[in-house]
C-alpha cells in the first residue's frame, strides 16, 4: 500500500511543482518512474468475509441445538426427581400404615384383657394355671420367634449394607476412573487445538503486516469461535486457505515492491546524476524539493510502523481473549459435571433408600402372617378357661 502511494503520488508531486520545470530540458529523466510502476493487484476478501459470515451461522445454529439439548436434559432430571419424590412420598405412606396394630398385637392385646378379666371374676384354680403357663410358653415362643426374625433381619441387612458398600466403591472407582480419562481426552484435545491454534497464529503473523485490522479481527474471531465449536474444523480449514493465498499475494506485492522501489532507486540516481550538471541555482531548488518528498516518504513510513504496531497490540489482545474464553468454557465444564454428579448422588441416595424401606415393607409382610398363624394355632390348644370362653 506504501509503496502504491508513494508511486502514484510521489511523481505526479514531482512533476507538477513549476511550470517552468516542466517546460526544462531536465523533464524527460523525471517522468521516467512512473513507466517503471507497475499496477497493484487489489486483494478481494469476499471469500474471507462468506467464510467468516458462515462460520457465525454454523456456530450459533450449534450453541442452539447445545442449549436444546439442555434444556430437555433438565426436564428429564426434574421429572426423575419428581417421580422419586411421589415414590418417597407412597413409600412414607405404605410405612405409617403398617406402624399400626397389626393382628399379632391386638391378639395380645385381647389375651391380655381376657386374663384380667377371668383373674379378676374367679380364684386361681389349678386348671387356670397350666393353662398360664401354657399361655406363657405360646408367649415365650412367639418372643422367640420374633427375637429370631430380627436376628435374620439384621443379618440380611448387614449383607445389603455390605452388598451396597462394596457397589458404591465399585461406582466410585469407575466414576474416578472414567474422570481420569475424560480430563486425560480433553487435555489432549486442548492441547492439540492450542498447537494448531499457534501454527496458524504464526502463519498469520506473517501476513498481518499487509492486512487491514478489520480482516484480522475477522480471522482472530473465527479462530475464537472454533475454540467453543470444533465440529466448524472444515470451515476453519477454508478460512486458513483463504488466508494463506492471501499472505501468498502480500509476499508478491512485497516483491513487486521492491522491484518497483530499486527502479526508483535507479531513476533518483538518474536525477542525482542529471542534478550535478544544473548550475548552482538550479542545485539549491531541485534538493529542496527531494527534502520534502523523502521528509513525506519518512512520515508515511512512520505510519505503516504505527498500523502495523497496532495490528499486532489487536492480535495479542485477540490471543488474550482466546485464552480467557477456553478458560471460562473449561470451568463451566467443570461446573456442568459437578452439578450433573451430584443429580446423581442424589438420585442414587434415593432410590437406595428406596430399596431399603421395599425389602423392609415385604420382611414386615412376609413375616406378619406366619406369626399370626403360629399364634392362632396355639391358642386352639387352650382350654375353654385360658382362652376366655365361659
Amino acid at each position: 500500500w506504501l509503496n502504491q502511494v508513494i508511486m502514484d503520488t510521489g511523481t505526479d508531486e514531482v512533476g507538477q511543482q513549476d511550470p517552468e520545470m516542466s517546460q526544462s530540458r531536465y523533464s524527460q529523466p523525471q517522468q521516467a518512474a512512473p513507466q517503471a510502476a507497475m499496477p497493484e493487484p487489489k486483494i478481494d476478501l469476499g471469500p474471507v468475509a462468506e467464510a467468516v459470515r458462515e462460520l457465525v451461522q454454523r456456530v450459533d445454529s450449534s450453541e442452539r441445538r447445545t442449549s436444546e439439548m439442555t434444556r430437555k436434559l433438565e426436564a428429564t432430571v426434574g421429572q426423575l426427581a419428581q417421580r422419586i419424590d411421589q415414590s418417597e412420598h407412597d413409600m412414607e405412606d405404605r410405612h405409617t400404615e403398617t406402624r399400626g396394630l397389626d393382628p399379632l398385637e391386638r391378639k395380645l392385646q385381647q389375651l391380655g384383657e381376657r386374663m384380667e378379666r377371668a383373674e379378676r371374676g374367679r380364684s386361681p384354680r389349678g386348671e387356670d394355671t397350666r393353662a398360664v403357663q401354657t399361655l406363657e410358653k405360646a408367649l415365650n415362643s412367639v418372643v422367640d420367634h420374633l427375637e429370631t426374625s430380627e436376628r435374620r433381619t439384621d443379618d440380611t441387612l448387614s449383607e445389603i449394607r455390605q452388598t451396597l458398600a462394596s457397589l458404591s466403591n465399585r461406582i466410585e472407582n469407575a466414576e474416578q476412573e472414567t474422570e481420569r480419562e475424560e480430563a486425560k481426552r480433553r487435555a489432549q484435545a486442548l492441547e492439540g487445538t492450542l498447537t494448531q491454534l499457534a501454527t496458524r497464529l504464526e502463519k498469520m503473523e506473517q501476513g498481518v503486516t499487509g492486512i487491514g485490522p478489520q480482516a484480522v479481527e475477522a480471522a482472530l474471531k473465527a479462530i475464537e469461535e472454533k475454540s467453543n465449536a470444533e465440529s466448524q474444523r472444515k470451515t476453519i480449514e477454508r478460512l486458513q486457505q483463504s488466508l494463506e493465498q492471501i499472505a501468498q499475494r502480500m509476499e508478491q506485492t512485497e516483491h513487486r515492491a521492491d522491484e518497483t522501489a530499486k527502479a526508483l532507486e535507479t531513476t533518483v540516481g538518474g536525477i542525482v546524476r542529471k542534478l550535478e550538471d544544473i548550475d548552482h541555482s538550479r542545485r539549491t531548488e531541485v534538493p529542496d524539493v527531494l527534502a520534502a518528498r523523502l521528509e513525506q516518504m519518512t512520515r508515511r513510513l512512520e505510519q505503516n510502523e504505527h498500523m502495523t504496531m497496532e495490528a499486532a497490540q489487536a492480535v495479542e489482545k485477540a490471543v488474550a481473549g482466546i485464552g480467557a474464553n477456553l478458560s471460562e468454557s473449561e470451568k463451566r465444564d467443570r461446573e456442568a459435571l459437578s452439578s450433573l454428579q451430584a443429580t446423581i448422588e442424589r438420585m442414587t441416595g434415593r432410590l437406595s433408600h428406596l430399596e431399603k424401606e421395599t425389602k423392609a415393607v415385604k420382611a414386615q409382610a412376609t413375616l406378619s402372617p406366619q406369626i399370626n398363624a403360629g399364634g392362632i394355632a396355639e391358642m386352639a390348644d387352650l382350654p375353654d378357661s385360658a382362652r376366655g370362653i365361659t
